[in-house]
């Protein structure tokens, strides 16, 4: 399912004209995502239960200063702060994913991470919305360089297409964006 995910992502990303080039944890080696040699950095976590654990690409992406988007589980502090929110994780929830034009329920999540306080510069995208209606978040939130979905959803891979419309310095033309 997870592999099903990226390959999704990364059809929607050259859909666009993005050059995408996908760099495993263990993979990746010190320096190769300094500044110029990418347009971006796509963080998605695919295997919760281990996270990210390669500590030299963590340091490489912090000290990045390009385009960032994080999907998924594993999203930092340091992460939320530079998307000017600060992250908290809902449990065992139940939600839906409500945009202008549609509406639709949400499996189950055991944990989820969801933004708050968000700054006034950031643009959010959709809400999720409790079942009763009285508590929402953003579901995709832009400030400024930095981007995070909390989940993407393969029957709305134009999740992406949306959100990244938010975010010029994306667009085509760009040279390329890695995921991790």
């Amino acid at each position: 399912m997870v592999t099903k995910k990226i390959d999704i992502l990364q059809r929607t990303l050259t859909a666009l004209n993005l050059r995408v080039k996908t760099v495993a944890q263990t993979d990746y080696q010190a320096g190769m995502i300094k500044q110029g040699h990418y347009t971006g950095v796509i963080t998605m976590v695919n295997w919760s239960a281990v996270g990210i654990t390669n500590k030299t690409f963590i340091r490489d992406r912090d000290a990045y200063r390009g385009i960032k988007l994080h999907i998924g589980d594993g999203l930092t502090a340091k992460e939320a702060s530079e998307l000017g929110a600060t992250k908290m994780v809902l449990y065992q929830q139940q939600m839906a994913l409500k945009t202008a034009k549609t509406s639709k329920s949400l499996p189950f999540k055991q944990a989820i991470t969801v933004l708050t306080h968000q700054s006034s510069d950031a643009v959010m995208y959709g809400r999720l919305v409790t079942p009763d209606g009285n508590v929402d978040y953003a579901y995709g939130t832009v400030n400024h360089h930095d981007a995070y979905l909390p989940f993407f959803l393969i029957r709305a891979a134009l999740d992406w297409q949306r959100v990244s419309s938010y975010w010029p310095t994306c667009l085509p033309n760009k040279q390329r964006i890695a995921r991790y």
